[in-house]
């Protein structure tokens, strides 16, 4: 996992999430973000220890595209950047750490999803994360992923 999160890190657009948001030179953002996250704190608390498994780290990397989405607007450049990096890590995390079926972790079309599990999922047709939990997932006709 400390490999994608690197790989992620060095990606053009990631200059911008792999440190913590200084309050100071982004006014507003604690008043509005009430958790904030970056790459470069995910990385540090993985390397510490302080994550048991993959799947932590895995849940927690949403937070830092969520938070750029709700203290930028949507269509913003910085929220299109968090989009491309999201892809990029949901892609390399796919593709390196294996689903760990034995503790519910089911592989869909789109790569890991927690069915069972509180999640923030980017959604492509409207530009925005989500929160909430999925119940259950299936892939419509064309490829696309639907959560209930």
């Amino acid at each position: 996992v400390a490999q994608v999160l690197r790989e992620t890190m060095g990606q053009p657009d990631a200059f911008v999430f792999n440190e913590p948001v200084n309050p100071l030179l982004v006014h507003g953002y604690q008043e509005v973000v009430d958790v904030p996250m970056d790459l470069g704190t995910i990385l540090a608390r993985l390397l510490d220890g302080r994550f048991g498994a993959a799947w932590e780290v895995h849940r927690e990397i949403p937070r830092v595209w969520s938070n750029c989405e709700l203290f930028n607007s949507k269509e913003s450049e910085i929220t299109m950047m968090a989009k491309r990096l999201s892809e990029f890590f949901h892609a390399r995390y796919t593709a390196l750490v294996p689903a760990p079926g034995h503790m519910g972790m089911r592989t869909f079309s789109h790569g890991p999803a927690w069915v069972g599990h509180e999640t923030v999922r980017y959604r492509a047709n409207e530009h925005a994360w989500s929160l909430g939990k999925i119940v259950s997932h299936r892939c419509r006709e064309g490829g696309v992923d639907e959560y209930e």
